[in-house]
């Protein structure tokens, strides 16, 4: 079992980071320990893969920088534009789909940039990258949020599970199953 400050010191990252990415991947606690609560290898998988492909995003990003920087033949507006969709792509995404879908377009920008394929095409990319990645974490969102809901009816239902088996009284119906054998001939007399 991990604490956060545990998490943070295997991550190498600060326990602001971990917190931030329990929130955001929707991570419970297996438990406390005293007044910490207290991760299991299960969580400290999730956080590492996403860090992880943060990570593997932002050298993408980093690599269609230079790409861009590279391409001498780019007009220098277009040139712009490229890297703020760059770096706007960087900063968002905070779902793992959403951060490999965007390291995957940033991977296929530079493959376009050192290809000498049209600029503009590179712009209409990230654009429309940058507004896909937006509707797969509301998508995610939602699909969260439909789990809680789910949860919560879950809770609901066994909560009512357990009072009614807690109060449910088996010595009576002990009693009326044993009365009505009897009156259906099964009780255990043998007529002749």
């Amino acid at each position: 079992m991990y604490s956060i400050q545990d998490l943070a010191v295997k991550l190498t990252v600060s326990e602001k980071t971990v917190r931030r990415y329990i929130k955001n991947l929707g991570i419970k606690e297996a438990g406390k320990n005293g007044h910490k609560l207290v991760f299991d290898d299960k969580a400290l998988s999730q956080l590492r893969d996403a860090i992880d492909t943060k990570h593997r995003k932002h050298e993408s990003v980093i690599d269609a920088g230079m790409a861009n920087i590279k391409k001498y033949d780019t007009n220098p507006a277009d040139s712009v534009k490229i890297q703020e969709l760059l770096e706007h792509i960087d900063a968002i995404g905070r779902t793992l789909a959403s951060d490999e879908y965007l390291t995957s377009v940033a991977n296929r920008v530079t493959d376009m940039l050192n290809h000498r394929e049209d600029v503009q095409q590179v712009i209409n990319l990230l654009t429309n990258a940058i507004n896909r990645a937006s509707l797969l974490d509301e998508q995610h969102d939602d699909l969260v949020n439909e789990i809680q809901h789910l949860n919560e009816k879950v809770d609901g239902l066994y909560d009512k599970l357990v009072h009614n088996i807690r109060s449910f009284n088996y010595q009576k119906m002990a009693k009326i199953n044993a009365d009505e054998l009897i009156n259906r001939g099964f009780g255990g007399v043998n007529h002749p």
